[in-house]
């Protein structure tokens, strides 16, 4: 998400941007990466989320 904020702001403000290094990011889920990683990475993102919360 970091790269996609750091793009919109680049296009935005090209003046105020004297360089811009990204790695190892991409564009979106749907076109990077398959259903299944997908799935996968929002379970590894939800997971410690999931984990701290209270279900009583």
């Amino acid at each position: 998400m970091g790269a996609c904020i750091l793009m919109d702001f680049f296009l935005r403000y090209q003046e105020r941007v004297a360089t811009l290094t990204l790695y190892d990011y991409f564009f979106s889920y749907e076109t990077s990466l398959s259903h299944e990683k997908q799935q996968e990475f929002i379970e590894m993102r939800q997971k410690p989320l999931r984990k701290d919360k209270d279900t009583s």
